[in-house]
């Protein structure tokens, strides 16, 4: 069987399909949105919109160096964060708002917490090295936005705790 009889079922080759572009389309939607978002097909869209703004959680010495966190504290800025996160929302749990309207005794809180645990678990061989002649360690939160075409570049002491 040759001609249109063999191009109309399931088995006809890449090049007939090649040929016929919408066919083809119209059965990548249909099988797509019979499988719906799962692995391989998932959306991703942390990858596909930025924000207006970045924050970065990290630790300093009371001049403002920062240290290697991930060398000093077994945690990396990002999981400090999660944790500052986790923390401000038991907080602001605790007072009856959203984290987001988080005021500065709330971020005050949840920081101190953040410190008293980066310093519990810190590598001590590296982490005295590191911090000789240090007489405070800062929590710190830098912030990065966009507001129209300048970037704001801010850094604020969330917590401080004496070595």
């Amino acid at each position: 069987m040759t001609g249109a009889a063999s191009t109309a079922g399931a088995g006809a080759s890449p090049a007939q399909a090649v040929r016929r572009p919408l066919l083809s389309l119209a059965l990548i939607v249909a099988a797509l949105a019979v499988i719906g978002d799962e692995f391989p097909f998932s959306n991703f869209p942390m990858y596909a919109n930025f924000d207006e703004e970045a924050q970065v959680l990290f630790i300093t010495d009371e001049n403002g160096t920062p240290f290697a966190m991930k060398r000093l504290f077994k945690r990396s800025p990002s999981s400090a964060k999660k944790i500052y996160k986790a923390y401000l929302e038991d907080a602001c749990a605790a007072s009856g708002i959203r984290a987001a309207d988080a005021g500065a005794e709330e971020q005050g809180r949840a920081a101190e917490k953040v410190l008293d645990k980066l310093l519990t678990q810190h590598k001590r061989d590296k982490f005295d090295e590191a911090t000789a002649g240090a007489r405070s360690l800062q929590l710190r939160l830098r912030r990065i936005r966009l507001r129209g075409d300048v970037f704001e570049d801010t850094s604020v002491v969330l917590a401080e705790a004496p070595l």
